[in-house]
């Protein structure tokens, strides 16, 4: 997925709006490919409360970056107010907000994570 991924941003053929689904389809499912490491985390660390806490993290990461491409995709608000919105405000500015605060949610997560990784290793 990481290779289609660089394939579809860099190959300017694919840049066409024409690819936009696909483009936004493989950022979904490379989305995905986390999830079966939080399933394998809630499996081996349920009983810890920070196992729990950084899924919530990550779930709302997972939301906010959806949701950055959907916006894009759908182009929202500047199909519902055509011309309204070429300078400010726009659907990819959108997307890149999500994608900034998703990235804090992460980094969150992993302050979170190293907290805990920290805490064990003093034996505390």
């Amino acid at each position: 997925m990481g290779i289609a991924s660089m394939v579809f941003s860099l190959l300017p053929f694919l840049q066409k709006s024409e690819f936009r689904k696909y483009r936004a389809t493989i950022f979904f499912l490379v989305g995905f490919l986390g999830v079966a490491p939080i399933i394998h985390k809630l499996i081996l660390r349920n009983h810890q409360p920070e196992a729990l806490q950084t899924t919530g993290y990550e779930i709302l990461m997972g939301v906010l970056y959806g949701l950055g491409a959907v916006i894009n995709v759908a182009r929202i608000p500047e199909r519902w107010l055509p011309e309204k919105f070429d300078i400010a405000g726009h659907s990819h500015q959108l997307f890149h907000v999500l994608v900034v605060v998703g990235a804090y949610t992460h980094y969150v997560d992993g302050l979170i994570y190293l907290r805990w990784r920290f805490s064990r290793s003093l034996g505390t």
